[in-house]
């Protein structure tokens, strides 16, 4: 398969196109993300989000087991984790500030939540120089709106 891919691309393309796509997802896509997430926090702490209807929870079943549910761990995403690991490389311990750890505003988590999900087409908007546009980005204010009446940021603290 390798010698087919080879033969139509040659190899040193290959490896600018590997290249330039590790820099967009380790330097490139955290500073588009942080960017936007001033706009959509101010944007969310204004009130200017649209109108968005969360369906009601269902009611929790009790386990059966007795054990009690445990809320799921929020993981941070991979790009902040790659800069983590780099930095600790480096010897650098300054903590990199992520909007939904202790101290963040609930917007800000809700606009961190609504980068998590949207991380692909993030990264194909920042890889194309922002020529190309997903859906997820043009109604990005629709992912925070959920995130922000769904109200797991709030629960969270």
């Amino acid at each position: 398969m390798w010698e087919i891919i080879l033969k139509l691309i040659p190899p040193p393309l290959l490896l600018g196109l590997l290249i330039y796509g590790l820099i967009c997802l380790v330097w490139l896509q955290p500073v588009a993300e942080e960017r936007m997430t001033v706009r959509y926090v101010a944007q969310c702490e204004a009130g200017n989000l649209p109108k968005i209807r969360v369906p009601k929870p269902m009611p929790k079943k009790e386990p059966e087991t007795g054990e009690a549910e445990t809320a799921p761990m929020v993981e941070l995403p991979l790009s902040v984790q790659v800069i983590r690991e780099f930095k600790s490389l480096l010897g650098d311990e300054e903590k990199v500030a992520l909007p939904y750890e202790e101290g963040g505003s609930d917007c800000a988590c809700a606009v961190s939540r609504a980068f998590d999900q949207v991380f692909w087409p993030s990264f194909f908007h920042v890889a194309s120089v922002r020529t190309y546009t997903p859906r997820a980005i043009q109604h990005f204010d629709q992912y925070v709106a959920r995130e922000t009446a769904s109200g797991i940021c709030t629960a969270q603290r």
